[in-house]
């Protein structure tokens, strides 16, 4: 078996792959730079669309991933957030920021002046880094997400608490719209491109517990991630899930979703074979 072979015999329900297949949602450029002894930038990391790059970027990749023995690898088109950067001495403050949906008001405003997936540099760098990652036997999903995070950071958790009672029509409206924005991705892409899977990245615990719980994550997450998972059903995808934590408390739900697959199984987290 190849590698994307292994992969997609593991996702089966009828196959057994040949070995456990090892798969990462991204891998550093610094580390490739290490691995080399010299440095690599990583074009899709940094956002460019020059294809020649991506295109140089993904051969000497797809070396190191054999080295390394790794059999797939993921390419984000990430959902953009929506909230204020908080400014400290005249510079905004690497990964924090102020959630922007507020009310109704904001949710309007700030929703309608999001640019659509077509106009973000993504689609163009993951159509041309799945061109050149095609040269290879690698499996190759399509990283999205995050809807719960989404809204844990373009909300706030004191929001969410609290409209979920309040209000729940307008948490369901932001969930909804980032859902929504998911899935046009989704569809921009895969009618351009070729992947293996779709994996969605939206962490959901800590170390003991969910963020938040069970019930609420059923009532304005997991519905939202059933629609993912459906459309890429309809292109004949499977779809991974990640996050890490403690995930004991949702597995059913996890599984009634749709997805086939979970990352990383955090170990100091808890023991899948008990959950």
């Amino acid at each position: 078996m190849n590698s994307r072979q292994r992969v997609l015999a593991a996702l089966s329900a009828d196959q057994t792959p040949d070995c456990v297949p090892w798969i990462e949602q991204a891998f550093s450029y610094k580390v490739v730079s290490g691995l080399l002894g010299r440095d690599v930038v990583d074009p899709v990391t940094l956002q460019q669309t020059d294809e020649k790059e991506i295109a140089r970027y993904c051969k000497t990749a797809i070396a190191v991933y054999a080295q390394l023995g790794l059999d797939g690898i993921s390419c984000p088109a990430w959902t953009p957030r929506i909230a204020d950067p908080v400014i400290r001495d005249g510079k905004p403050v690497p990964r924090t920021s102020t959630p922007a949906l507020t009310d109704w008001d904001s949710f309007n405003r700030r929703t309608a002046a999001l640019p659509r997936p077509r106009e973000l540099p993504f689609a163009h760098y993951v159509p041309a880094w799945s061109k050149a990652m095609r040269q290879s036997d690698l499996f190759l999903a399509l990283a999205v997400g995050m809807q719960y995070r989404m809204l844990e950071v373009s909300v706030g958790f004191e929001n969410m608490a609290q409209w979920s009672i309040e209000q729940p029509d307008l948490l369901h409206a932001c969930a909804a719209f980032f859902c929504d924005w998911t899935c046009e991705a989704i569809t921009l892409i895969l009618h351009a491109c070729s992947f293996d899977a779709v994996w969605l990245d939206d962490d959901l615990a800590y170390k003991t517990a969910t963020f938040v719980s069970p019930a609420m994550l059923r009532e304005f997450v997991f519905p939202y991630h059933r629609r993912i998972v459906n459309l890429a059903r309809s292109h004949g995808l499977p779809t991974l899930f990640h996050s890490d934590g403690n995930l004991s408390a949702i597995l059913e739900d996890l599984i009634a979703s749709g997805f086939v697959a979970l990352h990383p199984l955090e170990r100091l987290a808890f023991d899948i074979r008990s959950a």
